[in-house]
């Protein structure tokens, strides 16, 4: 695992063990906490495995697995989300899209 992905596990961990009493409460109500996507890509998170050329993190395979572990030790529905939008929406654009 890279620096750069350790760095952004244990960053991701404190942002959502500090966020533990709203996902909660978004969990009792059903909710999805949209404030914190913001936050979330600031970080980093709707990128990461997206090449920085394009704005994103450049990070591996494996990188994005680790720090999406660390999202799901926190909040499921936080995790589908991000790994949602990594796996499938940006994965289709990494390996589909030319360059226009």
């Amino acid at each position: 695992m890279s620096a750069q992905a350790i760095e952004l596990r244990d960053k991701v961990g404190l942002y959502f063990a500090s966020k533990k009493q709203r996902l909660i409460e978004c969990w009792e109500k059903q909710e999805f906490p949209h404030e914190m996507l913001a936050e979330l890509a600031a970080m980093g998170l709707g990128g990461i495995r997206t090449s920085k050329q394009y704005g994103g993190l450049g990070l591996s395979y494996f990188d994005m697995c680790a720090i999406l572990l660390e999202v799901g030790r926190h909040d499921q529905s936080m995790y589908t989300f991000i790994g949602g939008h990594n796996g499938l929406g940006q994965a289709m654009i990494i390996e589909l899209a030319g360059e226009e």
